[in-house]
């Protein structure tokens, strides 16, 4: 699946395209919508920052919505939840893209 992405991605200019990074959504989500929404040529209205406030202590991946500290629950989390065996087969899927884009493998 990765390398049909990268493929496919190779197909539009890079102007067409705009990487971002999940650990930064994360982090930073105010300053990366608002980048984003500028590439796109949009602005960030009261509507965009109360929804980020709201959302900011959820967990989307429960489906009992429940406040948590998102950064540190969500980043990494395949590392913590699956088994060795699993990380090992993630590894062999994802490592080069892992490499790529500067993640560590552990």
């Amino acid at each position: 699946m990765s390398e049909r992405y990268e493929k496919e991605l190779a197909q539009f200019t890079s102007d067409r395209v705009y990487r971002i990074v999940y650990e930064s959504v994360v982090s930073h989500s105010v300053r990366e919508i608002e980048a984003l929404l500028g590439w796109l040529g949009l602005e960030m209205d009261v509507g965009v920052h109360e929804a980020l406030e709201h959302y900011r202590t959820r967990d989307a991946h429960e489906r009992i919505q429940s406040r948590v500290d998102f950064k540190k629950k969500s980043v990494g989390r395949w590392r913590r939840e699956l088994t060795p065996e699993d990380r090992v087969l993630a590894l062999q899927e994802i490592g080069k893209y892992l490499d790529e884009y500067g993640y560590p493998r552990n």
